[in-house]
């Protein structure tokens, strides 16, 4: 700053180099998510650190020293209890500030003390127990050192790797702990526990045999190697499948266990645990995609000064990462040329794109057919002739009981070539094309294993005598239809972690060798494979989808899945450091992450699909498995009811009725449109508060030149209460809210009432008129935007309530003509004015000066809105029919409207 400025600058708003608001000066109270953002956090500490240094400064100049005995007005005060280290000062400040902290301390009461001591104690073990447990944490090394080598991008692939690990492993600890261990304990008469089984009833006999495949006589060794492929034989009988859990109560020495019911509580709570911690975990990305929009330049920017990923110390990945951001910028130019080139297409050419996309999507939905046909054939074969073939031919009988599982990997192969060949046909922009591609690849990837799931449960349903529908379903061929399906799932794991171990071993490492060794063209022009992270991720997702829809017809899958994902983490770790390379275009880690984790949810919601088909559509065994007793898995759920006391089926029943579930559902709907309504306006906060941060860059260089004043008005408050110098501190809090919050909600309802309108009568001769008063409603409600930014107003719940209300108020006026659609708006901009008038006159009572700028624009809103009322009486509002009750029904609503917009 200069010496003028600096001369001119009055006390407290310069402070080694920075610029300070006067200590007196009460600051902005935001909205409670804007208290937590990192910069308004760290701005409150630095002004408390900042007024107690400045304070300690003022007793040091007068001699006094820290210990000294404090005025009246601080001996009440409990000292800033946030430690030293965590305040964003210098050493010199931090030292100053402890100095402060300790000296209070003998100010404060016994109490006060041992609290802050506690405290203090309590804040260390924590910090002490978290760094230890950072130490525990799986994989921490090698992920950091795949982090240092190739980026957050790969490191966020073996990120969620880890995650799978642990959510797996928890699942197992579930299932063993609430099903498996059960009846392994009651079964072999552990701690005096026995096992009930009841017959089933209503059963015909017929049903109830079932004769598990075993090995009996001599038994050739590769029979056990099948078996452990397969599932069959041998494990067939074990605790893996739902065959060996025939079990209807387990007493555990006095305590009656219901088996069936812990069976389908421990599925629903592996679901739900899986779908919290995927939400939990995907909150973060979501937050980020959906505050964090950028628009091009922003992006240019962050590209050119916050691109460079400073984890990464090996210089082959530096090289790579450069040419990363150098593609990233060649995309984004490449995306504007393409945009430019939509924009400048004529109708001959548009029509010749639309026609080509058309004609290539009918290929992949044939594609698509294709691969479901061939995985609908392949199941049904391998589902008939799996007991046809003789044991003694190994291969034969291996091949027919994994061709399904073969054939839905070649789908999986040979599906993504294609979609990536055809998308080049598409003149999609470089980012559409990888999320066309990459969402074309997941829907192939997870329908394929629904048309397993459908071919196997058309096979089961398949009854044609009248022995089969007295059971329910095909007990010939599938006496256990659970412990097969479970089956089909643990072979679909089992062949995933083959293919993924095949593909490391005889085609990864060979090709290095190669590329090592043989310096001909086309070897060299191949290269080494690439470590897509993307593809990799399919991968990892498609067994995890499997293993979710497998555990409830193998309660022991999880613990496959554990240890296939353990390993398979060091088959990527030692492929990606010695076999691959880095892709050329890298996901960002942030929206990788999140991508994962969409990709993810969509799993587990197509996994929601058949187990709630199997659990409450499908008849279950009866000659196998805890559910034999009844005619579907969820059958348990009402018998258990039936058994507690009167009162309590009543509620139960209660709250699964229609009586109760409408208006939950109706809650339920409100709560969500209400979170996103604040979610809309918090990103609209956001986005002004980052234009705000734009002009003050360049206020501030003025501020030195000038006056603090200009930097007042430089600084993140709006421009209107710039205007006076006044903050929202110094205003009746409550009141501005109510109205700045009203008049929004009304202002958004008139522009979809003029919406309905327009709807209507947009080609009639009112049309411009309408569109004319719509026009004016669409300033007043940004500019109502505006006002609530500057006052950190939260909008009304019921907005998303108005937009439909409106709109259909609109457009059922106009259906009665135009001299309906005037009658509406005489009605409303007459409700409106008065309500303007209303809060004019609030405003005057409270301090006219002080809401002078308020004052200003509501006055200017209210002349619009008695403009547009002379407009509707001109144009005969009047002659609509039954004017006075129309006119009269519509500020009863409008009335209701603001009262409820004013308090919720």
């Amino acid at each position: 700053m200069s010496g003028l400025g600096a001369a001119a600058e009055p006390a407290g708003w310069r402070r080694d180099s920075e610029f300070w608001p006067p200590a007196d000066v009460p600051a902005a109270a935001p909205a409670g998510f804007l208290q937590q953002l990192p910069s308004y956090q760290s701005a409150l500490r630095r002004r408390a650190g900042g007024s107690q240094q400045r304070r300690a400064g003022a007793q040091g100049a007068a001699g006094q020293s820290a210990a000294e005995p404090r005025g009246p007005e601080q001996q009440g005060r409990e000292p800033e209890a946030r430690p030293a280290r965590e305040q964003p000062l210098s050493i010199a400040e931090k030292r100053r500030l402890r100095d402060c902290q300790q000296a209070d301390v003998k100010y404060l009461s016994g109490w006060k003390q041992w609290k802050r001591t506690s405290s203090k104690s309590l804040r260390k073990v924590l910090n002490e127990a978290k760094e230890l447990s950072s130490h525990l944490e799986l994989w921490r090394h090698d992920i950091h050192s795949i982090e240092g080598k190739f980026g957050t991008g790969i490191q966020s692939y073996f990120s969620f790797l880890r995650f799978l690990v642990l959510l797996n492993f928890i699942i197992f600890i579930l299932m063993f702990s609430f099903v498996t261990l059960p009846s392994i304990i009651s079964k072999y008469g552990i701690f005096n526990s026995s096992v009930a089984k009841v017959p089933p009833k209503n059963t015909e006999p017929h049903c109830t045999v079932y004769k598990p495949s075993s090995n009996e006589g001599l038994v050739y060794f590769y029979t056990y190697l099948k078996d452990l492929l397969s599932g069959t034989g041998f494990l067939e009988v074990t605790s893996l499948f739902y065959g060996y859990y025939t079990i209807d109560a387990a007493w555990l020495s006095v305590l009656n266990y219901n088996l069936p019911l812990a069976y389908l509580l421990a599925t629903f709570a592996y679901l739900a645990l899986s779908l919290i911690w995927i939400i939990k975990r995907s909150v973060n990305g979501f937050k980020h995609n959906l505050v964090h929009g950028e628009d091009q330049f922003q992006s240019y920017c962050n590209k050119v000064f916050a691109g460079w990923d400073f984890c990464i110390t090996d210089p082959n990945a530096a090289q790579l990462k450069h040419r990363s951001l150098l593609y990233e910028l060649q995309t984004d130019l490449e995306e504007e040329r393409l945009k430019q080139k939509i924009a400048d297409r004529t109708m001959k050419e548009k029509l010749r794109i639309y026609s080509l996309r058309i004609c290539i999507n009918i290929i992949v939905i044939a594609v698509l057919s294709g691969c479901f046909y061939s995985i609908y054939r392949a199941t049904v074969f391998s589902q008939e002739n799996s007991n046809d073939v003789s044991n003694t031919n190994f291969q034969a009988n291996l091949l027919v009981q994994y061709l399904p599982s073969i054939v839905i990997t070649l789908a999986n192969f040979i599906a993504p070539q294609i979609f990536s060949f055809l998308i080049t046909f598409e003149d999609y922009s470089p980012a559409f094309e990888i999320r066309l591609t990459l969402m074309r690849c997941v829907f192939v990837r997870l329908a394929n294993i629904g048309v397993l799931l459908f071919s196997l449960w058309s096979q089961i349903s398949d009854c044609a005598t009248d022995e089969c529908k007295a059971c329910g379903y095909n007990y010939e061929l599938y006496p256990c239809w659970e412990s097969e399906v479970g089956q089909e799932m643990y072979k679909l794991t089992i062949f995933d972690f083959i293919i993924i171990l095949a593909v490391t071993l005889f085609l990864d490492f060979p090709r290095k060798l190669l590329v090592t060794h043989c310096s001909c063209k086309p070897v060299q022009w191949c290269g080494l494979r690439v470590f897509g992270i993307s593809d990799n991720v399919l991968e990892i997702i498609y067994g995890q989808t499997i293993c979710w829809i497998g555990t409830f017809f193998s309660p022991l899958l999880p613990a496959i899945a554990t240890i296939k994902y353990f390993i398979i983490f060091y088959i990527k770790k030692i492929s990606l450091m010695h076999t691959c390379k880095p892709a050329a275009r890298p996901l960002r880690a942030s929206s990788s992450n999140f991508f994962f984790l969409v990709v993810l949810l969509i799993g587990l919601v197509l996994a929601f699909i058949p187990l709630g088909i199997s659990i409450a559509h499908i008849s279950s065994s009866k000659a196998c498995g805890p559910f034999r007793s009844f005619n579907t898995s969820w059958a348990v759920v009402p018998d258990t009811v039936s058994g507690f006391p009167a009162a309590l089926q009543q509620v139960l029943h209660g709250i699964a009725s229609e009586a109760f579930a409408v208006p939950f559902f109706m809650v339920i709907c409100l709560v969500m449109f209400y979170f996103i309504a604040l979610a809309r306006a918090h990103k609209r906060v956001v986005e002004q508060l980052r234009e705000q941060l734009v002009m003050t860059s360049s206020g501030i260089i003025s501020c030195g030149l000038f006056s603090y004043k200009r930097f007042e008005c430089c600084s993140l408050r709006s421009k209107m209460l710039c205007g006076t110098g006044r903050v929202p501190g110094d205003i009746n809090k409550p009141v501005i809210e109510r109205i700045i919050r009203v008049d929004h909600a009304g202002e958004y309802g008139a522009n979809r009432i003029y919406a309905g309108q327009m709807a209507v009568l947009g080609r009639s001769s009112v049309g411009p008129v309408i569109q004319q008063m719509w026009n004016q409603e669409k300033d007043h409600l940004k500019k109502f935007n505006d006002l609530m930014v500057a006052y950190r107003v939260r909008p009304t719940v019921l907005l998303p309530f108005w937009n439909v209300a409106g709109f259909v108020l609109g457009a059922g006026s106009a259906l009665l003509g135009r001299k309906g659609a005037m009658a509406c708006t005489v009605a409303v901009e007459e409700s409106i004015s008065d309500h303007y008038n209303s809060q004019i006159r609030t405003l005057v009572e409270e301090d006219p000066e002080k809401y002078r700028e308020l004052l200003q624009i509501i006055k200017q809103f209210r002349d619009d809105e008695l403009e547009h009322h002379d407009i509707g009486l001109e144009h005969d509002a009047k002659g609509a029919p039954a004017y006075s009750v129309l006119k009269t029904a519509i500020q009863l609503g409008c009335k209701a409207a603001i009262f409820l917009s004013e308090r919720i």
